[in-house]
């Protein structure tokens, strides 16, 4: 009889500290889970006659027919739905974020790389050197322009 209240007895102890025992907070999901749009896109070390754009926020869908909506899901996968001059296109892939740097990786192998800034609440390309296409002010012909575009994702 003393056995078994003694074991009720460790029981209902354990089953007290057990409980009174204050779990610990549910694990806050990465600030770059979510979904992401295209804000603006920053261009710089355009020449002459277009360096007057240089750091400018350009609204991407005026400047360019472009749109794009990442959205980073918290099993570390990611789909993005890219529209350009009117074409959509369903890309996805998986993803890492480490400090502030968020690393997403393409179903094709290609990559992109995120700084993400917790105070703008933003996603911010790495600055990658390319050919796009632009019109000349002063000729209003339409010409090949080699400079840095950075893409600035806002969070929805």
């Amino acid at each position: 009889m003393k056995k078994t209240a003694y074991c009720l007895w460790v029981f209902f102890a354990l089953l007290f500290v057990a409980g009174s025992c204050k779990k610990s907070d549910d694990v806050q999901p990465l600030p770059v889970v979510g979904a992401w749009t295209l804000d603006r896109i920053i261009l710089t070390e355009l020449p002459s006659p277009y360096d007057q754009l240089n750091s400018q926020n350009l609204d991407p869908l005026q400047f360019f027919a472009f749109q794009a909506v990442l959205t980073l899901k918290s099993d570390k996968t990611f789909t993005e739905k890219v529209t350009q001059g009117g074409v959509i296109t369903d890309l996805s892939g998986t993803w890492d974020y480490t400090g502030t740097t968020l690393s997403v990786k393409y179903s094709d192998s290609s990559m992109d790389s995120f700084q993400y800034d917790d105070s703008k609440k933003q996603l911010q390309s790495v600055p990658t050197s390319s050919t796009i296409t632009l019109v000349n002010p002063n000729t209003q012909a339409s010409e090949n322009v080699t400079a840095k575009f950075q893409m600035v994702y806002a969070k929805n």
